[in-house]
């Protein structure tokens, strides 16, 4: 839309009050979309936070004022997980609220104070507009974060965007940093966002830790919904940034890694089709009663191809991966994994179904001896 402004202007000055424009600003800022505890836990923190009074005579509680947000400006839906979750229904909306607030440090504090999310931390992340203004209120949260309290992975997304702004001045107080890690370390507290960890580990004097055992690794690893390129390479980085001989923990991640391998190399051969390989034709002869004989035709992967095919995927898929000497690979078990028969019949039956395949045919046929003995010679 080449001018929202002039859109939505009436609608969110006049026809809105303070109440309703809340509403909108936090769905805004939390990426344009926000589930609906998260939307009522803000509301109600910003209502708090700023002391913002109701003159009216009508409830600004959030289920009487989110019916009237959802006629002007939000959708009302259904998540896969059950969940409600409220989005902008036309995104020239944030357009104009942050054209708006941009430049407004105590509003956008207010707002980012409320929320609490991991998606704004992330969405902030991308609309840095002014620097001064970005860093004065990801300090400010900084500044009043409780790590005691607050979610793990929250805190560690807010400690990862300080430490950027840090690089460029160096005198921000890091004594939370260190206290986060600390607790993620000691007490293997349950946290998803890796890189950020990692991230922020690369610039703390590992020498002001006390790292009695690296439980929290394994916590990493029992936590993961499902293996993937970054979680391996993440974990086999923690094994080098904390130089790790625990031999109970290299087994745990050689375990994982060896299971990574053998998912990603079935995958691999499951993309496989018939154009990858080529195919060979058998014909069987059985005699019959008298003079008949009957001839049947079948096909399979020319010999060697899907071993080759399987062994290339490997060396494929290994490239990826940042291994180090502790890391060991078992690869031929890694290759016997992989249901080779199964794999042929698949393809075969995919052949038989184009328009390249002559159907099979049994048939019989009469011949005298000299024709039988002139098949056996071919």
């Amino acid at each position: 839309m080449d001018n929202p402004q002039d859109v939505w202007q009436k609608a969110f000055d006049k026809d809105s009050d303070e109440f309703n424009r809340i509403i909108v600003m936090l769905t805004v800022f939390n990426g344009n979309k926000i589930e609906e505890d998260k939307l009522r836990d803000s509301y109600n923190r910003y209502i708090e936070l700023t002391g913002l009074i109701n003159n009216s005579h009508t409830s600004k509680e959030f289920d009487s004022i989110i019916k009237e947000v959802v006629k002007y400006f939000l959708n009302r839906n259904q998540t896969y997980s059950k969940k409600i979750e409220y989005s902008l229904f036309n995104p020239s909306i944030a357009d104009f609220v942050l054209n708006r607030y941009k430049n407004d440090t105590k509003k956008l504090i207010d707002i980012f104070t409320s929320l609490k999310t991991i998606e704004s931390l992330k969405e902030f992340r991308f609309k840095k507009n002014d620097k001064t203004i970005y860093e004065a209120v990801i300090l400010c949260l900084y500044e009043n974060l409780d790590i005691r309290t607050e979610n793990i992975d929250y805190c560690l997304m807010l400690i990862y965007l300080v430490e950027f702004i840090n690089i460029g001045r160096d005198d921000i107080n890091t004594e939370k940093r260190n206290m986060l890690i600390q607790s993620i370390i000691s007490d293997s507290k349950d946290f998803t966002l890796i890189d950020e960890f990692i991230s922020i580990i690369e610039y703390v004097d590992l020498d002001e830790l006390q790292i009695d055992n690296f439980g929290f690794i394994v916590k990493i690893i029992d936590n993961a919904k499902f293996l993937d390129e970054e979680l391996v390479n993440n974990i086999i980085k923690l094994i080098d940034i904390f130089n790790i001989t625990d031999i109970e923990i290299i087994q745990e991640i050689n375990k994982l890694i060896n299971k990574y391998l053998e998912q990603e190399l079935d995958g691999y051969m499951s993309d496989m089709s018939i154009g990858d390989v080529d195919f060979k034709e058998h014909e069987d002869v059985e005699l019959e009663d008298g003079w008949d004989y009957m001839v049947t035709k079948w096909y399979s992967v020319e010999d060697g191809q899907i071993d080759e095919l399987m062994h290339n995927g490997f060396d494929e898929i290994i490239k990826s991966l940042y291994l180090n000497k502790k890391i060991i690979i078992n690869k031929q078990k890694i290759l016997d994994s992989i249901d080779k028969d199964k794999i042929n019949e698949r393809l075969v039956e995919s052949y038989i179904n184009t328009d390249d395949y002559e159907p099979d045919y049994r048939d019989i046929i009469h011949n005298s001896i000299d024709n039988i003995d002139d098949l056996f010679q071919r």
